[in-house]
């Protein structure tokens, strides 16, 4: 752990820890249960640490039972938001309409329980061709627009989950490097995977493609609002996928091209030192001051 984080900070890392790569961190005695629980909440990794809290057995019970009644809630909003993803899934297929899920069951297909990551809208995405007739297909399922233009996506509302269509995804630069990103997901659609999540069936990028999204949109966030402890996860536990050598195989050459290769290596390299993430071998270089630093950015920027 890192001295300049005060001990709640360190000991959610821990517990994320424990949840997601089994890292078997001790848990100190003298911790403020409070100040973890409203950590947890903030930065929305809420259910990942709430078995790693309980199995610790140091949680007083009055709060590991507003906890639980909280995770018992996202548990059952999270399956119904499951069930959001796979009705994208069916409308977009009523009108053979090519899609692809962005974030969301995309990013839980690679957590050790998919059910326990956190979720909000359900986004997907829908080449510009596509557009019109997907709109169509939405609208007659009883979703409503929601009178806001965006640049790159159309919110559409019908009182339970908010449906994100996006026409690109979000966070590409703009000039030359918004060429190559554009030039490098151009091809999304032809490597999409369907896969299946508590029973319910989606399309999903290609390892690859997932991946760069989730850079794409850390960084636009990071330059932004900041980034919190969701898009360290996410991004951990796709990288804890790749044996040593797939990673630099398949990403290296385009994200260098790109010019966030190094993006890409320093968050790698904090999940690796915070999150006890398997480490790839790609990352040493990458100095703990660095890491460190966005560390405390995470904790100061929040979800």
């Amino acid at each position: 752990m890192i001295e300049s984080l005060g001990k709640t900070e360190q000991v959610v890392l821990a517990l994320l820890a424990n949840n997601l790569f089994g890292a078997e961190l001790s848990i100190p005695d003298d911790v403020d249960w409070e100040a973890v629980y409203k950590e947890c909440q903030q930065q929305t990794v809420l259910v990942h640490t709430y078995m790693s809290a309980k199995e610790s057995g140091k949680v007083p019970d009055h709060i590991l039972r507003d906890w639980e009644k909280k995770v018992i809630s996202a548990s059952a909003y999270h399956f119904q938001n499951f069930y959001t993803h796979h009705s994208v899934d069916s409308m977009m297929k009523e009108d053979s309409i090519p899609y692809v899920i962005l974030k969301g069951c995309a990013s839980a297909r690679y957590y050790p329980k998919p059910i326990e990551r956190q979720m909000g809208d359900v986004d997907f995405l829908v080449e510009k061709p596509h557009i019109q007739d997907a709109d169509q297909i939405v609208r007659q399922h009883g979703y409503t627009p929601w009178d806001q233009e965006h640049i790159c996506h159309i919110v559409y509302r019908n009182g339970i989950n908010d449906l994100v269509m996006h026409f690109e995804p979000a966070g590409i630069p703009e000039g030359e490097s918004g060429g190559i990103a554009r030039k490098l997901l151009s091809d999304i659609m032809d490597n999409a995977e369907e896969i299946s999540l508590e029973g319910m069936n989606m399309m999903v990028p290609s390892h690859f493609h997932h991946g760069l999204i989730l850079l794409l949109h850390t960084s636009h966030h990071m330059l932004g609002e900041g980034i919190g402890l969701r898009h360290l996860c996410d991004w951990a536990v796709l990288v804890s996928t790749f044996s040593k050598g797939e990673f630099e195989s398949l990403f290296e050459s385009k994200l260098k091209e790109l010019g966030i290769w190094t993006f890409a290596s320093i968050l790698t390299q904090t999940a690796v030192r915070y999150l006890k993430c398997p480490d790839p071998g790609w990352t040493e270089e990458i100095s703990p001051d660095i890491t460190e630093a966005m560390m405390l950015d995470i904790f100061t920027g929040g979800n």
